[in-house]
């Protein structure tokens, strides 16, 4: 629904759709990490999503310049 409200012309169907993939992704992962991860795997998660988020921005940034 998050994308409905976001893209509201009946022309951006397509944008709705690919919105909702990746939102739909992240609510996926919140409820694993939510009702099953144990606290070691949660700090490893974390750590992991912390360094692909620095991986992410250094390439965008190289590609910048």
């Amino acid at each position: 629904m998050w994308s409905m409200s976001c893209l509201t012309d009946p022309s951006l169907s397509e944008q709705r759709i690919e919105l909702t993939k990746p939102v739909s992704m992240i609510y996926v992962i919140d409820d694993i990490f939510d009702v099953h991860g144990t606290l070691d795997e949660l700090f490893c998660f974390t750590e992991v999503i912390n360094r692909s988020s620095s991986v992410v921005g250094f390439i965008i940034h190289m590609h910048q310049v």
